[in-house]
């Protein structure tokens, strides 16, 4: 089977696009192995790296594509680590103040000469020692195509240079960029953040209109989604499938590592690592599945695509019962490197409907006053990775108008796919039309909120926790339409 990424041809792989905004899609591989992957017999043993035995050590959390029921794999177009900070205070040996919260990703591509992969890592330099946190970011390439390779400025253009670096025994280079060398007053960057913040990283990968390879780096730290750095591998000769940034169980990568996704806390750089004197940070890890960003479904502990580490770090699973909403969760404490979750202890819920563009929200069912959990969609499906729990289910199309509601039960270990029938907004009653009742429901709760006495969750037509004018009108305009 062939089909088209981006004018590109890719063989042996299928394709859901993402948008007709900017062409990023999922691309799941059901096929032989690329050309130069290394494939195994057996699914793979997550080892810890650069000696990882204990702490120190790159804590967060890693999808490196094994679960309890075995190996999988997935590659996409568009990732994302997210950092929820509370507290955050480290030290290094030295008492010099100062860590990184590293998302790291790996991109493969093959050509007509074979498969390259390339270490992608969008980074935030943080200084905790100071009042605030301090926030810097930066990106680095790394070549993965082949044991001990380095990076040549012909190969690659960007905003960056091509650094040296010199490891134990071995030499290499590296594409590095921090833009607060050229560009200071970039929105959100190397300011001082007041906690909690939540930082968000995201890589795209996409086919530039000369048939070469991109990644954009991308950061929001509260100052909207800032894209810093567009890296093309240039001189790309016979691109025949851009694979995306690939999590795989079964394979290592030509130069002997894993394919992860992993958002971590280490040192500043260098191989430095620092310690943990207090923090309370939230770790989460996302992939857009061609209809929406999913949470993964397996986790570690720690990656093991960096030199840096921290240690005194409790890094464990946990979730916001309000809405299922699952992360690592990092305090301060003796640590074990293990596995977080896997598909065994969570749920999966797959929505089906005929909208084209909409608003899943996720609500604990016993705990309604909760704050929803909010997943926008494309193309009618929308799949949400949560903690076993039953759930109310709201479904609002692109006009943000109620479609659906009802309650899901997930167990720990199921999947359940669920394909609803669209109501027409403002049928407040459901009895499959908008009438004068529902006027009358409507007024009876008219300018309630949440938790009010008259409060009824049915009249909130919009879903904004006010019952107003905004639902007034939606009723109004769809007055008399039924179901035939």
């Amino acid at each position: 089977m062939i089909v088209f990424l981006t004018g590109i041809f890719c063989p042996l792989m299928v394709q859901t696009p993402k948008d007709t905004l900017n062409g990023n899609g999922i691309i799941t591989e059901n096929s032989n192995s690329p050309v130069g992957m290394k494939r195994l017999n057996l699914q793979l043993n997550v080892q810890p790296h650069f000696n990882y035995s204990q702490e120190p050590a790159p804590m967060g959390i890693a999808d490196f594509g094994i679960s309890s029921s075995g190996p999988y794999e997935y590659a996409t177009n568009d990732s994302v680590g997210i950092a929820t900070i509370t507290s955050l205070s480290t030290n290094i040996s030295s008492g010099l103040p100062g860590m990184t919260l590293q998302f790291n990703v790996n991109l493969a591509f093959n050509t007509s000469l074979g498969q390259y992969v390339y270490g992608i890592q969008d980074t935030a330099f943080i200084n905790s020692m100071v009042q605030g946190l301090y926030v810097d970011f930066g990106d680095s390439v790394w070549n993965g195509s082949a044991p001990l390779a380095n990076m040549s400025a012909s190969g690659v253009s960007g905003n960056g240079v091509i650094v040296p670096v010199q490891w134990p025994g071995q030499e290499t280079s590296f594409y590095g960029w921090n833009p607060s060398q050229a560009y200071p007053s970039l929105p959100g960057n190397d300011v001082y953040l007041t906690s909690p913040v939540t930082i968000t990283f995201n890589v795209t990968s996409t086919v530039s209109s000369s048939g070469e390879p991109t990644v954009s780096f991308a950061y929001d730290d509260g100052y909207g989604l800032i894209t810093y750095d567009t890296v093309t591998f240039t001189n790309v000769t016979g691109l025949t499938c851009l694979t995306g940034f690939e999590v795989n169980g079964f394979n290592l990568g030509p130069d002997g590592e894993y394919y992860e996704s992993s958002l971590i806390l280490g040192g500043p750089g260098g191989g430095l690592n620092v310690t943990d004197i207090q923090s309370d940070v939230q770790l989460q890890l996302e992939y857009w599945n061609g209809h929406n960003y999913e949470l993964v479904s397996s986790a570690y502990n720690f990656g093991r695509d960096t030199a840096e580490g921290i240690d005194n770090v409790s890094c464990g699973f946990s979730c916001y019962s309000g809405n299922g909403t699952m992360f690592a969760e990092i305090v301060p404490g003796a640590g074990q490197l293990g596995e977080l979750y896997d598909e065994s202890q969570i749920g999966i819920i797959n929505v089906t409907s005929a909208l084209t563009s909409g608003t899943l929200y996720v609500t604990n069912a016993s705990d309604l006053n909760a704050t929803p959990w909010q997943i926008p969609f494309v193309n009618g499906d929308v799949t949400v990775t949560l903690y076993p729990e039953t759930y109310l289910l709201r479904v609002y199309n692109q006009n943000h108008e109620l479609s659906y509601e009802g309650n899901l039960t997930v167990s720990a270990g199921q999947t359940l796919a669920r394909a609803i029938t669209l109501t027409i907004p403002g049928d407040i009653n459901g009895d499959g039309r908008v009438s004068l009742s529902d006027l009358i429901i409507l007024a009876r709760a008219y300018g309630s909120t949440l938790g009010a006495a008259n409060w009824n969750p049915e009249a909130d037509i919009i879903g904004n926790g006010v019952i107003g004018l905004n639902d007034l009108a939606i009723l109004v305009r769809h007055d008399g339409q039924h179901y035939s």
